[in-house]
């Protein structure tokens, strides 16, 4: 968690520096409304991975994509399991518009807090869905 606001964070340091516009390519990517979950789950990982890729800080960048490497199954499971995966997507999508927003407006502390709660609500669901079965 404290690497994805710290990740949140710097690229809010950077936004003047950094690329925002391959994040702006996944943001759209992500919001179609026929996407499906599998892709969903790439594009959320890149997302996060852009995120740290715009602080600017290449140490940041590939302890963040060797933690996405890591948890990229397990992820990717998590997501085909949702039981109602097109509406997670919906509000994750307009998480990580929530994020950019922040970053690209400089805003550090908004942007790691909006990231961890991001997370925070993406287990709660997975915590909903295992209550299920």
């Amino acid at each position: 968690m404290q690497l994805e606001r710290w990740s949140a964070h710097e690229a809010a340091q950077a936004a003047g520096r950094g690329n925002l516009e391959d994040l702006d390519r996944l943001l759209e990517a992500m919001k179609s409304p026929e996407i499906e979950s599998a892709r969903f789950n790439a594009i959320d990982a890149a997302f996060h991975l852009g995120l740290a890729e715009a602080a600017d800080n290449r140490l940041l960048a590939t302890l963040m994509s060797a933690i996405r490497d890591a948890v990229q199954r397990e992820m990717a499971a998590a997501f085909a399991d949702l039981a109602n995966a097109p509406a997670v997507m919906s509000q994750l999508a307009s998480e990580h518009a929530a994020i950019l927003e922040a970053v690209r407006g400089g805003k550090a502390e908004e942007a790691a807090d909006l990231v961890q709660a991001h997370i925070e609500g993406f287990y709660g669901y997975l915590d909903v869905d295992r209550r299920r079965t």
